[in-house]
């Protein structure tokens, strides 16, 4: 009888054992599934914020694009470019070489 009584209880320190760690299992999968649910909705607003500036940056640049060709449409055969406005950082094949083959 004494024999059985510490297998119960270690049996039962056991089962013990095995219940905070499922417990503990089960609580740190949902924090996880709690932090990549927050971070997949913060993560796709954050996306498409960025889509709609990286559009409407593209249409301001498309806009102004349109403009100089306009004036350099204007401009006389045999006459300069006009230079007043801030030169664009990259090369822009309509803008450079709207005005090659009038001369």
């Amino acid at each position: 009888m004494c024999n059985a009584r510490p297998g119960v209880l270690q049996a039962a320190k056991l089962a013990e054992k095995e219940a905070k760690k499922a417990k503990a299992a089960a609580k740190a999968k949902a924090a996880e599934e709690a932090k990549a649910a927050a971070a997949a909705g913060a993560g796709s607003d954050k996306k498409a914020k960025a889509k709609a500036e990286a559009e409407a940056k593209k249409a301001a640049e498309a806009a102004e694009v349109a403009s100089i060709l306009q004036e350099l449409a204007a401009v006389p055969k045999g006459e300069k470019k006009p230079v007043t406005r801030e030169m664009f950082k990259s090369y822009n094949p309509k803008m450079v070489e709207a005005a090659w083959y009038d001369w």
